[in-house]
Parts: structure tokens; sequence; C-alpha cells
């Protein structure tokens, strides 16, 4: 839902002009189709709002929101689930309503409870509060980051918005590449949760974090939430069961509240036909569901969707994503995600987000579930090494025949066998990525940094290492595919909804024994379970599901002239500098050979020459 921006010139005071404002907004339209406005009404401090129209249709709901006494402002991006207990709550503390919209509550909360408001609050968003009484700007990002907040400090001013692109249409001194953001990316797959992004000098309000912003000095950021530090080992197997399920269909329940039509992203896995299935427990009015397809590929999951589709009366969709297409279609979504990624399920999800326009407006996904709940084999090592702390020797076993034998035919016994590696000596991609020649690809300039991002010091600790992995996949890894889960959908002006990162959610499974997660050699043990009689059993127990696997590799073995040579072989790409052109042709001949499987980096550099002409070429 929505765009943000503002402009906050602290130390001149010198006010914000409309054409500023409306120069951030025209950045991003696919945000907001319905509606767009700006507020001037505070010395140096302008904010500007385009509306994707969800809860309470009316005009009267438009933004920037303010209260009816004039004295606090709001630009808000993002949905408050529970907002009608809130409502409830807030009228018995005396409050009143002028519209029907979780925008008037989130504001009549900020000015019940101030700067403690998030704590009140289910769902994602990323704001920005004018206090005129404290005289205060008041910033704030959802715990998971699943809603995108970016900002810089340029000439005493402080500039933020929903998109990059809205900064750099203030300042194009933030046009210029971050080496050392770039270089993480490219290597190690570290970048949605570490503050800097990849043009210098802007970045990102951290997941669960306010930030006060006043006349004077640096904008202050502060943690308002955490992950549960204590495991409950009191609680049986059973009971934990009930209790997650009971916590999931209400997370699903509540994020079913629209105003538009909602349907669902649907693959044949576990996650998302979850929240089909318990979907149909309460609601059975027409839902459209939506799947990927890749016709005549080993990894095409949808013939499994389709049944799935047909067993709950769902009207299904089924999205080929051919790469005839690509080059045009990756330039686009580069262009949304404001940078380079690592990710080639952008590239399907891009073509669902694009079908779903024009049929439904909110759609739920399954995004967070395998972070949650131990379903990536990369997880298996720290299974391994809490099984043989306690000396249970056959369940350690059973993890290390899932991480050797995972099922993907992309991954196979070599990676299981890598990961199992790295955890014991971290520095051992390092050595891999030395040795299949990858690493002579990047310049001098995209110098070598650590393999694995450091853990924050504040961090809590578990007593168990699969506890310790998880929270660190959640709350790193994760934000990655948050982020460009939400560009792609606001791209096509799709509201994406997650029922697995409700916080009550995060907060009770993160209290729980590991074996509750991993067991036998099986992920996501407790949603099975827990889910046991609602999703059909050749769901739950197919032991052939591949992941959300992208064929990469032979749309870059089998159509280079199409996907790979155009960009990375362009004389714009040898003269940028970032990439060494001999080592970059002998690596992308070695791929295209069948030698090596080099698709994961050879997508990444294709991403980030995009993303450099975007930027930097005009």
């Amino acid at each position: 839902m929505c765009g943000i921006a503002g402009i906050y010139n602290q130390t001149s005071g010198q006010p914000v002009t409309e054409q500023e404002l409306a120069a951030m907004l025209h950045t991003m339209p696919h945000r907001g189709p319905d509606a767009s406005g700006t507020w001037r009404g505070a010395p140096g401090i302008g904010l500007a709002h385009v509306r994707l129209a969800i809860i309470d249709l009316s005009s009267e709901s438009n933004q920037p929101f303010t209260s009816s006494d004039g004295d606090v402002v709001m630009t808000y991006n993002g949905e408050i689930f529970n907002y009608l207990e809130l409502r409830k709550e807030l009228e018995g503390l005396g409050h009143s309503f002028r519209t029907n919209s979780d925008t008037e509550v989130l504001l009549t909360a900020y000015r019940q409870w101030g700067q403690d408001v998030c704590r009140h609050l289910n769902g994602m968003w990323a704001f920005a509060i004018y206090d005129r009484r404290q005289d205060l700007l008041f910033c704030s990002r959802d715990r998971f980051g699943i809603k995108p907040f970016y900002y810089a400090m340029v000439d005493g001013k402080l500039i933020f918005a929903s998109e990059v692109k809205a900064l750099l249409a203030i300042s194009r001194k933030l046009a210029a590449i971050d080496p050392s953001a770039v270089s993480k990316l490219m290597r190690a797959s570290i970048a949605g949760h570490v503050p800097e992004h990849f043009c210098r000098g802007v970045r990102r309000l951290p997941a669960a974090h306010n930030m006060i912003v006043e006349r004077s000095g640096s904008p202050v950021l502060k943690r308002y939430w955490d992950y549960p530090a204590n495991i409950d080992r009191s609680i049986s197997f059973e009971a934990a069961c009930e209790r997650f399920r009971e916590l999931l269909l209400d997370s699903i329940r509540l994020r079913m509240r629209s105003d538009v039509p909602v349907g669902t992203t649907l693959s044949g896995g576990v996650d998302s036909s979850t929240i089909v299935s318990l979907l149909r427990t309460f609601y059975d009015g027409e839902h459209q569901a939506f799947t990927a397809g890749f016709k005549g590929l080993e990894c095409d999951e949808s013939v499994a969707a389709a049944h799935l589709a047909n067993k709950f009366r769902l009207k299904h969709h089924r999205i080929t994503s051919p790469p005839f297409d690509f080059l045009d279609t990756l330039t686009r979504i580069v262009h949304h995600m404001d940078g380079p990624t690592q990710c080639p399920a952008t590239l399907p999800l891009w073509n669902i987000m694009r079908s779903m326009r024009g049929r439904i407006v909110v759609a739920l996904e399954g995004q967070g579930a395998d972070e949650l709940l131990g379903g990536y084999y990369m997880q298996a090592p720290a299974a391994i090494f809490d099984a043989v702390r306690v000396g249970r020797w056959r369940q350690a076993g059973r993890h290390l025949q899932w991480l050797v034998r995972h099922s993907s035919p992309y991954s196979g016994p070599l990676r299981g066998g890598l990961e199992l590696a790295r955890a014991v000596v971290p520095s051992t991609h390092l050595w891999w990525r030395r040795w299949r020649g990858d690493e002579s690809v990047y310049s001098g300039c995209l110098t070598e940094g650590p393999d694995k991002q450091p853990d924050r010091e504040d961090a809590p600790v578990y007593p168990e290492s699969l506890a310790n992995e998880l929270r660190r996949n959640h709350e790193e890894g994760l934000s990655t595919l948050l982020h460009y889960g939400d560009a792609i959908s606001m791209a096509h002006s799709i509201e994406s909804r997650l029922p697995f990162m409700d916080y009550r959610l995060v907060e009770f499974v993160f209290s729980l024994p590991g074996e509750f997660k991993i067991r036998d050699g099986s992920g996501k043990v407790l949603l099975k379970e827990a889910v046991r009689g609602f999703v059909p059993a050749f769901i739950l127990d197919n032991p052939y599901k591949l992941g959300f696997v992208v064929p990469i590799r032979e749309w870059f073995r089998d159509r280079p002239d199409e996907t790979v040579y155009p960009v990375l072989l362009s004389d714009r790409c040898r003269q940028r500098g970032l990439l060494e052109p001999k080592a970059l042709e002998g690596a992308l001949r070695r791929h295209v050979s069948g030698r090596v499987d080099l698709s994961s980096q050879i997508f990444r550099w294709l991403t980030l020459e995009v993303w450099c002409r975007r930027v930097f070429d005009g």
C-alpha cells in the first residue's frame, strides 16, 4: 500500500517546495495509482504520499493524513492488520474517528501512546509522523522490514522515501556507487539487512527501529522490538502444534481484511498450500490463485498447484516464465528494486504480479516460513551440531542425509557438503569461489570483504545452534527476499501480505525447541503436523519438493545471445571497471560449455551492470 516521501531542512529551515515533493512522487506512481498528496505546514518540513487504496477507499483517507486538531500529520505505507481491535480500544479511551481507515487508527494510536505506539501494532509499515507539539519527525519501520524506508542526509537536510529513485530525484550527489555494499552482495549475498545501500550515502532504516529527527543533531535510531531470548521446554509438541495453528489461522484472518479483491500466490509447496487450506476453513467466497510454471522443465510445480486449486475451488492461473523477453524483464525488475540482486526468483514473481493486475489488488504469500521453521537444507549443519552435543547420533545422521541428499538438482551433494564445511570453517566459501574462478572476475575497486556479515552485538543468544542459525536467517537473509517481494508487487500496484510474518507467530516459534522444527532429517515438522488434516497429504508428504527454483542455468547456457552476452560482453560493461573483462569472458565460456555452473554469479553480474546503466548512464 502506497509510497511515502519527505524532506526536512534541518539546518536552514528553508521551506520545502511543491516542485521538490512532486519530483519525488513522480518516480513511484506505481506505488499509488489511486491518489497523491503533499503537506508543507511547518517550517522546513514537507511530506508526500501516493496511495494504493486498500481499506476505506474514500478520499477522506488520502494522505498525508492530519489529525483533527492539526497537531500531528503522517505519511504512511503499509497495513495495520489489527486496526479494528485497536480502534475499539482507542474509542474506549475517549477517541473518536472520522474515517474507517487503518491510517487514522495508526495516527490516533500515536497520539495515545507516543513513541511506544509500535508495540501495539500488528502489521507492516514504514511511516513518518511530524509532531507539531514536540517539533520532531518520528519515523518507524515494521519489526521485520517488510516495508522499505530509505533516507539520506544531504546539504543539511534529511530526505526519505519508499524508493531510492525518489532520493536521487532530489540529489544526484547520491548517484555514486558504494563499492563495499556492492562487493558484499556479489560475494556473500549480504544486502537487505545492512544499513548501507548500493548508492553511497543512502541508508536503510533498519527493521524494528524508530528514528527521531529534531531541529538540531543527527537522527537518533532506537530498536523497539527483538526476538524472544528464551526457549520454552515445558510445552509439548502436540500443544505447540495446536497453538501454532491457532496463531497462523488468526494471522490469515487478519490479512484477509480488505475492501478490494484478495488472491494468493500458490506453488506446489507446504507454505502457500497451508494458507489456502486454512483460508477455506472460514472463507468460502471467490478466491484466485497464481502459479509460476516452467513448461517442460524439471522444476515446474504448477501441476501440484493446479490439483490443490481444484480441491479448494480456487480460480487458478498458471503463469509461464519463458526467457524470450529476459533482458527487458530483468531491466524493469532492477529498476524497481533500486539495485542489483542475487535472487532469480524475481523473474517468475514479476510475471505473476503482472498477471494479477486488474484481477486482484492484495496477494497473500508464503514468504518467511522457511526461515522461521527450518525449511532450508542449509540449516541442517546447526541441527547436526545440536544432536551431536546431546549424543543423538542417529538423529545427527538423518540430518546429515537431508543435507547431502537434498532433492534439488540445482544443489546436489557437493553443495550440501560445502554447507557443512562452511559451518565448521567459515572461510570455505572463499576458497570455493577462488577454486571455481569467479572470484577473479571482480576488479580491484570491489575489495574483498568478509564471507559472512558479523552478527550484531545485542542479538539474543540461544543455547541451541539451530535457534541461533534460524534467527540469523530470519533477520538477515529474509530481509533481501522481503525487499524484492515488496518492490515487485508494488511495481504492479499489488499489495503483498505475509501470514507467516505475524510477530505473534514469530515470537511463539522462536520460543520452541529446535527438534520441533527439524526432526529425523526433515524440516518444517511443526508446520506440517500442525496443518495435517487441513492440507492434503500429497503436499505434506511430497519427497520431491524442489523449492522455488528458476532455470537460469539452462537459460544462460542454451540462449546466451538473448540473456548474457548483450550485457556482459558489451563495451559499456568492459569500460565500467567493476568486472575484469578477460576473467568475465572466461567465466561465461566455462558456464556455457557446461564445465561449471556459474549461473548464480552470472545473474548477479547481469543485474549489477543493468543497475549501473539505469543509475549512472541515465
